[in-house]
């Protein structure tokens, strides 16, 4: 509450002696807290970074050529140097980033851990495929990459998925969406801006498919876990699966952004499929995202985790 976040210096240096780890997350807001970490504790410090948002910028800079990601960028790079380089452990979810973090940092250790922990769902039964109809597209509009990913959608793959659909709707799950895209709605389009989780656990059971559509981002993307462990198929793009051990047995990964619409297309009217990645994509990420995986993660850093 309000006393410790005017008082934690204080706690610290009175505390400080007794703990046993410190988890940070975010280098952006992990920083502030190394010095008098360093200075009052001898815990181990942990930081699992979430993305590397440095990475994501400079790939939106080397597609777009626009100046103001190369400089985001570079001050990312300072802000996460500044936090890895004074860590003894870092964690990231991504299999991509890691590997790059090894070897921009030979001799720390980097591991890969799960974004989240997905408990079992007992008797956990998806609703099939021809008690379903419609898309859905469920994001954070603060993050650039969904706004980017939704327009190229709206303007350049669903009007050929409506061709070939006649009626199908996009239900667009996200608060504060683009004016831009909503004045005037876009036919069959549904902005329904944020949403209870009871709302949305229902939209994963109606929708037939939950579409990730993004050209450019890092990072595990949380929309795509989510829809798995909801039961929904989900069609995506190489950035969009990027670091989720996912294959073609569990969703539709489109290399060629050209074929987007096709294969869109073709897997709504495809029952016998859209059922199969309903069950195997739910089943992967229960067994991927389990709490024995992040503990085996974390055991290297704290032997009490080791069974």
């Amino acid at each position: 509450g309000a006393h410790m976040l005017n008082n934690w210096q204080k706690w610290l240096e009175q505390n400080g002696q007794y703990l046993d780890y410190v988890l940070l997350n975010r280098a952006h807001t992990a920083a502030r807290w190394l010095e008098p970490l360093r200075q009052h504790t001898k815990a181990p410090l942990l930081f699992c970074g979430c993305d590397l948002i440095s990475r994501t910028l400079r790939r939106a800079y080397d597609q777009y050529g626009d100046p103001k990601h190369l400089e985001e960028s570079l001050s990312w790079i300072e802000k996460e140097n500044f936090v890895i380089s004074r860590v003894d452990h870092v964690y990231y979810p991504s299999a991509e980033e890691v590997k790059a973090l090894r070897l921009a940092y030979p001799g720390k250790q980097i591991e890969m851990a799960p974004l989240y922990f997905l408990p079992p769902k007992p008797g956990f039964v998806s609703r099939p495929p021809k008690e379903r109809a419609n898309l859905l597209f469920v994001c954070s509009f603060a993050h650039p990459p969904n706004v980017d990913a939704l327009r190229w959608f709206i303007a350049d793959v669903f009007p050929k998925v409506q061709s070939q659909h006649h009626g199908i709707r996009l239900n667009v799950v996200g608060r504060n969406p683009p004016k831009e895209l909503m004045d005037p709605a876009p036919d069959g389009v549904d902005f329904r801006g944020f949403v209870s989780d009871e709302t949305l656990a229902g939209l994963y059971q109606c929708c037939r498919i939950s579409v990730v559509p993004l050209r450019i981002g890092g990072g595990i993307k949380g929309k795509i876990l989510e829809a798995f462990y909801n039961g929904i198929a989900v069609v995506t793009t190489r950035i969009g699966i990027e670091g989720i051990p996912a294959t073609e047995e569990h969703c539709e990964i489109v290399s060629d952004l050209d074929q987007f619409a096709a294969k869109l297309s073709a897997l709504y009217g495809d029952e016998e499929r859209l059922q199969r990645y309903y069950s195997q994509s739910y089943d992967m990420v229960i067994r991927e995202y389990s709490i024995e995986t992040l503990a085996k993660v974390f055991s290297a850093a704290v032997p009490e985790l080791r069974t």
